[in-house]
């Protein structure tokens, strides 16, 4: 089985999200693209470990995916 990995959303003050718990997921994109319609701020921190144990903490801008289908 795939290596299952825990995401956490904080907003771009470092502060928790309110009503987002971590989510466990396999890949960075489906657990942002899980979690995006739920979030109402533009930017967001992401903090994960990778496979080979190094902690990551990403600042993206939300929403991702494709814009063509999102503006539908």
């Amino acid at each position: 089985m795939a290596l299952m990995r825990e995401f956490k959303f904080t907003n771009e003050n470092d502060e928790p999200i309110e009503g987002i718990e971590p989510v466990t997921e396999r890949s960075f994109k489906k657990a942002v693209k899980s979690v995006q319609n739920k979030i109402k701020d533009k930017w967001v921190i992401i903090e994960y470990v990778t496979k080979k144990g190094k902690d990551i903490r990403r600042f993206i801008k939300l929403p991702i995916g494709r814009k063509k289908r999102l503006l539908r």
